[in-house]
């Protein structure tokens, strides 16, 4: 079984910080273990306060459901429970990190429009594939 690694934390958050700047969107950025578990967390100069804890939910509920969570529209119509599970958030922006068809973790992102929240969570994994 493979595991999420610091070095591999370290790379991911680099392409997504370098990806949110080069955009020109201050973002809050955060990685997770496979359980939703935070491994890191990284708020840009600029990005707000709230965006912390958004980004974890995202990358929580990617990492536990291990699917974008931009794609988890779907689940909520089929299962309206699930927006009373503690620390999660279905908005576009979580994406998990899958290596070998293995969920490691998550990456979630927070400060853009959910397109470019996912667009730098997707920069990031780009690192380690």
């Amino acid at each position: 079984m493979s595991q999420l690694t610091s070095a591999m934390t370290d790379a991911i958050m680099a392409a997504a910080r370098a990806h949110a700047a080069a955009i020109g969107s201050p973002m809050t950025i955060v990685v997770t273990d496979a359980g939703g578990v935070l491994a890191a967390l990284h708020r840009m100069d600029g990005a707000k306060p709230a965006c912390s804890d958004v980004a974890h939910a995202k990358a929580r509920s990617s990492a536990l459901f291990q699917m974008p969570t931009s794609g988890m529209a779907g689940l909520l119509a089929t299962n309206p429970g699930l927006v009373s599970i503690p620390n999660m958030l279905f908005a576009g922006g979580g994406v998990p990190i899958m290596v070998g068809g293995e969920c490691l973790g998550a990456v979630g992102a927070s400060g853009g429009s959910e397109e470019a929240d996912e667009a730098v969570a997707r920069a990031g994994i780009a690192a380690i594939a």
